[in-house]
């Protein structure tokens, strides 16, 4: 999310997004730039699977991972916060004036994130507490908490599936406010 914020703000400050409006249109170059972040994390996130797997062959842990179970809608939730926090970084990253303020501007994103990041941690042992439910909704909390709430047997389906179509949504209109910002 840094990444794509910082190179905003870098293509607006350089005045380079002048010489490459004029061959590809704005949509179509914030677009390509968000697909390629999205891209990379996802590739990073599949080297992490990989090198888990034969992490779990080649050496003798499996007593490590026992009881670890990762479920379609943990992939799910990491998917839709990787979107959300990459458009999200997009929009701070146009409207950021100076690139060394880039920072500033970045800080209320990375604080959603430590505070889904601590509330998921919460969320391990206490799975049925109300913070717990009622963070597992806020879109951008959500992909944190309801990655580990979804491991929990007292979810219900129904919560899940509101929980990612919340998220879906503020992603579609975070990709929306990204182009028009941009």
């Amino acid at each position: 999310a840094n990444q794509i914020a910082m190179e905003i703000a870098t293509e607006k400050t350089s005045r380079v997004i002048e010489m490459i409006i004029t061959s590809v249109s704005p949509m179509m170059h914030i677009l390509a730039k968000i697909a390629g972040i999205i891209a990379v994390a996802l590739t990073q996130i599949v080297i992490f699977v990989i090198v888990a797997i034969i992490s779990y062959f080649a050496f003798d842990v499996k007593e490590m991972f026992k009881g670890f179970d990762v479920h379609p809608v943990g992939m799910i939730n990491l998917i839709v916060g990787v979107v959300s926090y990459v458009f999200l970084a997009a929009i701070l990253g146009a409207i950021t004036a100076r690139i060394e303020d880039i920072n500033q501007s970045i800080m209320p994103m990375s604080l959603l994130g430590m505070i889904g990041l601590y509330v998921s941690l919460y969320s391990v042992w206490n799975p049925d507490a109300l913070i717990t439910k009622i963070t597992s909704f806020i879109p951008m909390l959500s992909p944190f908490i309801m990655f580990v709430r979804s491991s929990s047997p007292n979810v219900e389906i129904w919560e899940i599936v509101v929980s990612v179509i919340i998220s879906l949504i503020t992603a579609v209109i975070l990709l929306w406010v990204a182009i028009r910002s941009y």
